[in-house]
């Protein structure tokens, strides 16, 4: 993820708040040097407890970092990160693509492993979202979006 391009070298230093908190989330998350596969900081995304047990798009807590790329409509993406959990449940950090899952943290325990799934923007933006509602304490890194070979 680098955190220099999109979301700057530190989430405080953005002129709005990059780490947003809906319905009562006391999700927390920070650039962090504790853990890092390359570079020297990843991302660390930290959740003991959500109150409310409902997804986000039907009033449960949740909170998300979002940033809105360029791409080419219609045309195959593959994201790729590397994850590292210290404690992760089911579904409690998700990747989105315009507000629709495409990609989420394993659960348990574990070292660095890469992530990588594949999605198809609609239009010529898309909104990529990292969304924490549940319980999680795992750390990010190297995000990339990648524009897949078209296939004849």
């Amino acid at each position: 993820m680098g955190l220099t391009t999109c979301w700057g070298d530190s989430l405080e230093k953005l002129e709005k708040t990059a780490w947003s908190r809906f319905g009562g989330s006391i999700a927390q998350a920070e650039v962090a040097s504790s853990f890092s596969y390359a570079g020297e900081r990843a991302l660390h995304i930290r959740n003991g407890n959500i109150t409310g047990d409902s997804p986000a798009e039907s009033g449960g807590s949740y909170a998300e970092l979002s940033q809105r790329i360029p791409v080419v409509a219609n045309q195959a993406y593959e994201l790729r990160v590397w994850v590292l959990s210290q404690d992760c449940q089911p579904d409690a950090v998700q990747f989105l693509a315009d507000n629709q899952p495409i990609l989420s943290v394993p659960s348990g325990s574990y070292g660095w492993q890469q992530l990588a799934l594949s999605f198809q923007p609609k239009a010529n933006e898309v909104s990529i979202r990292i969304r924490c509602r549940g319980v999680a304490d795992v750390w990010i890194d190297e995000l990339r979006i990648v524009r897949k070979p078209a296939t004849e």
